[in-house]
């Protein structure tokens, strides 16, 4: 698991991205606050004060998902199991859509006092080395790349399968022709898709460096953070905002071209894929909340 950008970081703990990779609900719940403290550490070199606050804060943070959001969890996973096994509208697209926002905003929600406090009460030292750490890991990233974009196309593509195999079981030839062309064409009328997110990924770590810069106040603070939230963008930013739900609506009509060229067997395999999440977050609740 990678975390590129440090408002991530603060504003949803990796819980999506981790579970990807981590079969083990439990094992996440384990070891998600610590990790998440190093990774806060490594961004502002907390003192020992702030990791003491911020280590206290996770436990009850990632407490209070387990016992309480993880039902939540399974009643969606539940519900796209009734709604997609034989195949998903428009409708049920954005639907889905809402109810993940739902789900992601109640985090938030519950996060905002100590995200707002911790912000708020950062030293100048530690912007500087925020900054510092931005730009090193920035540099390590464009130093690293020397595939070409036709490379970058063909790895992501590959990896796409990959998920794709792992939710819906095998593709014959033809099925695979087909989300090779549908990939290619996603990609033909881009700019270099690594290098668009690079650029914009710099553009928002600079807005919100010079935003902490600004020396905001509490409210401010809050302000600034509920419209990202909501948005994925910076406060004021109009074009931001509407490229961001283009980029939606082209990625719903995306999952409609997959799901219209899936078997029926492949349904089920997805299916049976979810049971196993859902069998997995029921495992992680505590016996007392089962």
């Amino acid at each position: 698991m990678q975390i590129r950008d440090v408002y991530q970081l603060i504003i949803i703990f990796p819980f999506v991205v981790f579970l990807n990779s981590c079969s083990s609900v439990d094992m996440f719940y384990d070891f998600a606050p610590t990790y998440t403290k190093w990774e806060l550490d490594s961004y502002f070199d907390l003192t020992d004060e702030q990791e003491e606050w911020v280590e206290v804060r996770l436990e009850q943070h990632f407490n209070w998902h387990r016992e309480v959001e993880l039902e939540h969890y399974i009643t969606f996973l539940r519900e796209v199991q009734r709604r997609g096994g034989d195949g998903l509208t428009l409708q049920e697209i954005k639907e889905g859509n809402e109810r993940i926002n739902d789900l992601f905003f109640k985090i938030t929600d519950r996060l905002m006092d100590d995200t707002t406090g911790f912000l708020y009460n950062l030293e100048p030292r530690q912007l500087i080395f925020l900054e510092e750490k931005l730009a090193d890991s920035n540099r390590e990233r464009e130093e690293s790349r020397s595939e070409s974009r036709e490379e970058r196309i063909e790895e992501r593509f590959e990896e796409f399968m990959e998920s794709m195999e792992e939710w819906f079981g095998d593709f014959n030839e033809q099925q695979v022709s087909q989300l090779k062309d549908m990939h290619q064409g996603w990609n033909e009328k881009r700019t270099d898709p690594s290098q668009d997110w690079d650029q914009r990924r710099k553009l928002r770590q600079q807005a919100f460096l010079n935003f902490l810069k600004s020396n905001p106040t509490q409210n401010e603070i809050r302000s600034w953070l509920t419209h990202w939230y909501r948005n994925w963008s910076i406060p004021g930013d109009l074009e931001a905002e509407r490229r961001r739900k283009a980029r939606i609506e082209r990625n719903m009509q995306r999952i409609l071209q997959v799901d219209s060229i899936l078997t029926e067997v492949q349904r089920k395999h997805a299916v049976d894929q979810i049971e196993i999440w859902i069998k997995r977050f029921q495992a992680a609740i505590p016996k007392t909340r089962v």
